[in-house]
């Protein structure tokens, strides 16, 4: 469950809103009633608001917090180093239907399945009223009373018939005119996730940078048509098993890979990764992200290397070579039996073992 926290709110949040680097909109129901999450961030904040689809609904729940908090949270969120990763992490939990809405009686539970541990926590959203709700709310209100007060006095007095069918008259404009406001909003709201860019080519990733996107396709014999994320240890977590559950007969392939000392390199092959075997493979090559480099094969007999139980590889001497639970071990290790490397442990910076703080597996669709 979410640990109490003090609210975070922004001063003003028009001017949070202009700020917001991204902004994803995702529909949820509870209970067969629509609703709207908008999940928004910036370098300081990540904001969850949650809005009911419904004509006559004013409610709306948000809730903004900061790094710091969200990492009290639940420890799952200590896997991320910053809110982009976070923010990236979630919308995949949604696409993965790890995350879910639950209806409180003030709030709204976003329920989180915590794919580690395969236990689930909570954020809880507080209700909170929109600043237009609130004045169309008020004015709803009013045209009401209006309403009874003149069925009341029609009763007294026949005379104010007149009367009673000019303030009927006012009474159907000013709830075209909520309505009109109402559609509006929501208009805006489909309008926000249309808008939302999505410029990187491997999209949601937490090793890749922006502007890397270039270089890595200069690698490539061609550019794909597609980029699909087939493993994200963070969320899929990493056994071998799994890592050949999601990557079997999906080749091309390509392997990110971040250390726990911030170093980043990985591998591609054209071709299906084996059971238990070598495979062939004459255009896989490896390479280093912070050292802009590719490095070719140049024993294409034992291009990669795949075994269940034990680990998942490029090379016959270990060029690149993860282990089962390789988030928990050290001993993952670099070598250059079998692609041109110029030195033995040129990709980790001349050390033989390191330990994996994450890594990512994509389908190359041409």
């Amino acid at each position: 469950m979410e640990t109490p926290l003090k609210p975070l709110e922004p001063e003003n949040k028009n001017n949070m809103e202009n700020k917001f680097k991204s902004t994803e909109i995702f529909n949820f129901l509870i209970d067969e009633k629509k609703f709207i999450l908008k999940l928004s961030y910036n370098n300081e904040i990540l904001s969850f608001e949650i809005l009911e689809e419904n004509e006559l609904s004013l409610k709306e729940f948000s809730l903004y917090r900061n790094y710091e908090q969200l990492r009290q949270i639940d420890k799952y969120f200590l896997l991320f180093e910053n809110i982009e990763e976070i923010f990236n992490s979630i919308k995949r939990l949604i696409s993965d239907n790890n995350l879910t809405l639950v209806k409180g009686e003030n709030e709204i539970k976003i329920e989180i399945k915590n794919t580690l541990t395969n236990k689930n926590f909570f954020i809880n959203i507080p209700k909170k009223e929109k600043n237009v709700n609130n004045k169309l709310e008020v004015l709803f209100n009013c045209i009401i009373s209006l309403n009874k007060k003149v069925t009341n006095l029609e009763s007294e007095n026949n005379n104010l018939k007149q009367n009673i069918k000019e303030i009927e008259k006012n009474f159907n404009e000013k709830i075209e005119i909520l309505q009109n406001q109402i559609n509006n909003l929501k208009k805006n709201n489909e309008n926000i996730g249309n808008n939302v860019s999505q410029s990187k080519i491997f999209k949601n990733s937490s090793i890749i940078k922006s502007d890397e996107d270039d270089l890595i396709l200069s690698w490539l014999d061609k550019k794909p048509k597609n980029v699909e994320l087939l493993l994200d240890s963070k969320i899929d977590g990493d056994l071998n098993s799994k890592f050949y559950e999601k990557c079997q007969k999906k080749s091309p392939t390509m392997v990110f890979v971040k250390t726990t000392e911030n170093l980043r390199f990985g591998g591609y092959t054209s071709v299906n990764w084996p059971e238990n075997n070598y495979n062939k493979d004459s255009k896989s090559f490896l390479f280093s992200l912070d050292k802009k480099q590719k490095y070719k094969i140049k024993q294409k007999e034992k291009a990669i290397y795949y075994s269940k139980d034990f680990c998942f590889s490029f090379g016959g001497g270990c060029d690149l070579y993860i282990k089962n639970k390789c988030t928990s071990k050290n001993d993952n290790q670099v070598g250059n039996a079998s692609y041109d490397l110029p030195s033995e442990y040129e990709l980790n910076n001349g050390k033989k073992n390191f330990k994996v703080l994450s890594y990512e597996i994509y389908h190359i669709q041409y």
